[in-house]
């Protein structure tokens, strides 16, 4: 018995951990726990779509908000931004407008054609038609102007007695050749009380360009007629201010070291009108220094070679002469 006993008592036990067998009991109840709760997880409620971005996120991150060009878009937009949308632009013209101006000018109706001719030039309009809408709108205006139509520059006048045709273009600010023109007057020492006139009651001006060589004429502000124009050469033309401060017919002229050479002579080169223009910044100028005149040569007409003056065809002189009354505002420009 004693001998068993020792034999037992020498018997050597291994080395054991129990510590590690609970540990990996432990982690084997917890997987088994994780799995059925999986299996056991309702589905979840249907949420909202979101972008492919926020499905990949684990839910435990916090959702970024959404940019905005995360937003399914085209191939063009998506690689490019979409610039912004310029302002539409309406046409250089109308062609309906147009078409409705021409119509008008047809049908001899001048005054809505020039009314609509008018609104034409207020657009963007190329070159040539710019051009071609400026040509018929000088005729139109030319022809109106020296004749009896109707127009809204134009005022009814009865004649008064004791009347005159020079009294009665200074009463409106015009020139007795226009109202004579404008009215089929034969004779204008013989009018007579209660006749009947429409005489032009507004105002023109000018403004030269010696850049381009031609000269706007204006009408209550309006584009009336476009002149080819002669200016000085060298830049002898001065640029500013000017008004209309006296008018010849035939006139003499008046060269500087010389004597007056009369109207007729071929040295004389001012044409068949003389308009003597003054600066309005240096009133004592020589008025028979600067002017607008006709030429003798047609070939200067759009060059620089004048001594300063500015010259047009005797033709078209001579229908400025009878519209500008003294005192009609000159601008001559670069």
């Amino acid at each position: 018995m004693d001998v068993g006993l020792r034999e037992f008592e020498d018997y050597s036990y291994p080395k054991r951990r129990p510590w590690l067998v609970a540990v990996v009991i432990l982690l084997i109840i917890v997987v088994v726990l994780i799995v059925r709760n999986r299996s056991k997880r309702p589905a979840p409620e249907p949420a909202l779509p979101v972008s492919p971005v926020e499905s990949v996120l684990p839910p435990s991150a916090p959702v970024p908000a959404r940019p905005a060009s995360i937003r399914p878009q085209s191939r063009t937009s998506a690689t490019k931004p979409t610039p912004a949308r310029p302002p539409v632009a309406r046409p250089a013209v109308q062609p309906a407008s147009l078409e409705r101006a021409r119509q008008l000018d047809s049908q001899g109706n001048l005054l809505h054609a020039r009314t609509a001719y008018l609104d034409l030039l207020r657009t963007g309009l190329g070159e040539s038609l710019r051009a071609e809408i400026e040509r018929r709108l000088g005729e139109i205006n030319i022809t109106l102007l020296f004749s009896p139509h109707d127009m809204p520059e134009k005022v009814p006048y009865t004649v008064q007695r004791n009347d005159a045709m020079d009294k009665i273009a200074r009463k409106f600010g015009t020139t007795t050749e226009l109202i004579v023109k404008s009215n089929n007057v034969r004779n204008e020492n013989r009018i007579k009380a209660g006749d009947m006139f429409r005489v032009f009651n507004g105002k023109f001006s000018l403004r030269i360009s010696k850049a381009r060589c031609d000269m706007i004429l204006y009408m209550n502000g309006e584009f009336c007629k476009r002149y080819r124009v002669g200016v000085g050469a060298y830049d002898r033309t001065p640029k500013g201010e000017f008004t209309v401060v006296s008018k010849e017919k035939n006139p003499t002229w008046w060269k500087r070291g010389q004597a007056p050479i009369p109207f007729g002579d071929k040295r004389n080169i001012l044409g068949t009108r003389w308009m003597a223009i003054k600066d309005i910044v240096d009133p004592d100028q020589d008025e028979r220094g600067l002017g607008i005149h006709g030429t003798s040569d047609d070939s200067s007409i759009g060059k620089r070679l004048s001594a300063g003056c500015i010259r047009l065809v005797n033709a078209d002189v001579e229908e400025l002469f009878a519209l500008l009354p003294v005192g009609t505002s000159v601008e001559i420009a670069e």
